[in-house]
């Protein structure tokens, strides 16, 4: 097997570049450059760096599912137990609701907040998309405007 030196975790041989060997890209090369092509920003975002924030999921996905959950739960219990179906969804409503009211607080709220500003938005917030086809339309309308 032959032996390479290695100083601070490049290969003397390679210098760190994406070089093939035996026909094949090497892979480590390839993750390294893909994560040099993220932090120095991509083609698709115009050569900028990738700075928006990662959204994370909207407030009614949580909020619904713990919903769904405590009217489920007391049902499949009721149902289990061999209470009626109409008595094991009435009783499981009102724990589903009584438990909501005093455990979910949290998540409502942040559901009203996310709402009110939704609702309230003075302008909509322009998207990386938005601003490149604004960009390419006003360079089209620059080129076709005569020369005055």
């Amino acid at each position: 097997m032959e032996q390479r030196a290695v100083h601070d975790g490049v290969d003397d041989e390679d210098h760190g570049c994406d070089q093939e060997r035996n026909g094949e890209p090497d892979q480590h090369a390839l993750s390294i450059g893909a994560l040099e092509s993220r932090s120095a920003g991509s083609d698709r975002t115009g050569g900028r760096a990738y700075t928006e924030p990662v959204k994370s999921l909207p407030a009614w996905v949580p909020y619904t599912a713990l919903r769904i959950l405590l009217f489920a739960a007391p049902f499949a219990v009721l149902m289990i137990a061999g209470v009626p179906w109409w008595i094991s969804a009435l009783v499981a409503a009102v724990f589903g609701f009584a438990a909501s009211v005093v455990l979910l607080r949290g998540y409502r709220e942040r559901l009203a907040t996310d709402l009110y500003e939704a609702r309230h938005r003075e302008k909509p917030e322009p998207t990386v998309d938005a601003e490149v086809e604004d960009a390419v339309i006003d360079a089209k309308d620059a080129r076709e405007r005569p020369a005055e």
